[in-house]
């Protein structure tokens, strides 16, 4: 048995489909879900689990499932374009795991280069990540009710993506993040503590010119769309705006806001490797500059504008060919296979035949999921159901319908 866990639907449901349908192809079976049932029900074992990653929090998951013979495999979700100058980079893919790990999916050579820092053995598979596979124009048909929906609220205008990845300064929770990146692991030592105090501050800075980008950008084009996605971890209460044409949504895979062809407007976020792969226009913002702490891969995707006066010139007169690609250099993408292909190609060779009828799902967990059902109800989006809210067989088996009929007619 395969089993894909989920921790965030909106980022991660499609593209762990897209390996379902490629495991199903070679007649392997395979449970899909919330990672917090999956990967604590009690009675998993002697199956083949993909991890989003094999960093040092999750020390005691891993431990646990290889106590139960589980074959365990780690494609880290972090690891697209991962923080080159982090102190704590090695955490994401801790050395002692690897007596545990039976093989490590890298998404490329970025990530390559740092894990051979810590390994460069024969557990490590050049994958890519399925990811980039549906921001391909072929996978535009997954996303057409959604794309529907957006021009509706939209109203058919151009769209303006601001993609917000500002989860560590304005948090969805009232956390301290320096005390969350301590008992994750990430400081270590003094030299790791200044890292992030540093980095929080530079980050912070940014924020705060985001913050006051859209209102600047709806007055420029009042016959555009305006649209503020903030990340999954944000607080968005921060992302108010009294400007009609400005609007702040979660909503939707981030894949139906670039298959709408939507401008994205970004800082060190990896969508912006996502809307390069479809060829969408892009504009890095940086009204700050700063090599220890910037992301230069996903800003080097763009045309750099340090002010706004620069992001209203680019959008009036938007120049590809002025930016400087680095998607190839950095990322696994190939135009004739898939990276779910690849994955489930090496998933299949490692399954076993364990099967279930049903899963043991411990009463604590159960109980978080009722709770936050509950809340749910009453109005409270907790950050749990943020990133999961829920899952039915009918998504399921439709969106496999979908990427069948995509990849019979490529």
């Amino acid at each position: 048995m395969i089993i894909l866990p989920i921790e965030t639907k909106r980022r991660e449901l499609l593209s762990k489909l897209l390996i379902a349908f490629h495991l199903l192809k070679k007649n392997r079976s395979v449970v899909i879900g919330h990672d917090l049932v999956l990967n604590y029900s009690k009675n998993i074992r002697n199956s083949t689990i993909l991890l989003k990653s094999a960093a040092s929090f999750e020390a005691d998951r891993i431990d646990t499932l290889f106590r139960k013979k589980n074959i365990i495999i780690s494609l880290d979700e972090e690891g697209i374009i991962p923080p080159i100058h982090d102190p704590s980079i090695n955490t994401r893919f801790n050395e002692g795991f690897l007596a545990k790990i039976r093989k490590i999916f890298v998404n490329g050579n970025l990530e390559l280069d740092l894990i051979n820092s810590v390994y460069n053995g024969e557990k490590l598979v050049k994958t890519g990540n399925p990811r980039l596979d549906l921001c391909k124009k072929k996978y535009q048909m997954l996303y057409e009710a959604e794309i529907d929906e957006i021009r509706k609220i939209t109203k058919n205008k151009d769209i303006l993506l601001i993609a917000s990845r500002f989860g560590d300064v304005n948090s969805h929770k009232n956390i301290d993040y320096f005390e969350l990146l301590e008992n994750a692991g990430y400081i270590t030592s003094d030299k790791s503590k200044f890292y992030f105090q540093n980095h929080y501050a530079h980050t912070k800075k940014i924020f705060e010119k985001f913050i006051t980008l859209p209102s600047f950008l709806a007055a420029k084009f009042p016959e555009k769309a305006i649209v503020v996605r903030p990340h999954p971890s944000e607080n968005v209460s921060a992302w108010v705006f009294q400007e009609k044409n400005i609007i702040v949504s979660s909503q939707f895979d981030i894949g139906s806001w670039i298959h709408s062809d939507a401008t994205l407007i970004h800082n060190g976020c990896t969508t912006a490797l996502e809307a390069s792969v479809r060829g969408n226009k892009i504009i890095s913002y940086k009204p700050f500059d700063d090599p220890s702490y910037d992301n230069p891969v996903a800003d080097n995707l763009g045309v750099i504008c340090k002010n706004e006066v620069d992001i209203i010139k680019t959008i009036e007169s938007y120049k590809a060919e002025s930016i400087t690609s680095v998607l190839a250099s950095s990322v696994f993408i190939h135009d004739q296979i898939d990276a779910a292909e690849i994955v489930a190609k090496e998933l299949a060779k490692l399954s076993s035949c364990h099967s279930y009828d049903r899963l043991a799902v411990p009463v604590k967990i159960r109980l978080l999921k009722l709770k936050n059902k509950l809340l749910s109800s009453f109005g409270r989006k907790t950050y749990l159901n943020s990133k999961f809210d829920s899952l039915s067989e009918l998504e399921i088996i439709s969106a496999l319908e979908k990427i069948m009929k995509i990849n019979q007619e490529v």
